[in-house]
């Protein structure tokens, strides 16, 4: 098919997708929000301090998501950011000052999240096509079971990555 001819793969299509749907409602947080921020603001000025302040919230929250990333596994982070947007669409239906602060707050760290880990995705795809010889050591001796699903996992995912696992009990 065409689209397999232009983009390559599932997964390139996956990820255009989501990207795709990631970018669409952000165009809200650049039109709507900004007009109801002045209608519950009051003035230009405020709403200026406002966007002002959410962005070097957004700033910092974006160089604290490889933190993050280190703590909870990625798709923990892909979800928590889904879940924010969800909170901040509550929180801008409320129709309070103090909501808008926090739904703003909430989509900026949440599309950061979304954005970042699907950029690590893509990241890691790309790598594995680079360098097809790449390896990937697997520790057993957490908790084989689950480890040996991940295994599973990733040999659907990357069927010629070379892996080696062991058991260092």
């Amino acid at each position: 098919p065409l689209w397999q001819a232009l983009l390559g793969s599932r997964e390139t299509l996956l990820f255009a997708v989501l990207f795709l749907l990631l970018s669409v409602p952000q165009t809200i947080l650049l039109t709507v929000v900004p007009l109801q921020a002045h209608a519950l603001l009051g003035s230009a000025s405020l709403v200026s301090l406002l966007y002002f302040g959410i962005g070097v919230f957004g700033l910092s929250a974006r160089l604290a998501i490889p933190l993050l990333t280190h703590l909870v596994r990625r798709r923990w982070v892909f979800t928590l950011g889904a879940a924010l947007l969800l909170i901040a669409t509550a929180l801008y239906a409320w129709g309070s000052a103090s909501a808008l602060v926090l739904g703003l707050a909430c989509t900026v760290f949440g599309y950061a999240c979304l954005e970042i880990t699907l950029n690590l995705y893509v990241r890691v795809l790309q790598d594995l096509e680079r360098q097809p010889e790449a390896a990937l050591f697997l520790d057993l001796a957490g908790d084989p079971e689950t480890s040996l699903k991940a295994l599973e996992k990733i040999k659907q995912a990357a069927p010629d990555l070379y892996v080696i696992a062991a058991n260092y009990a």
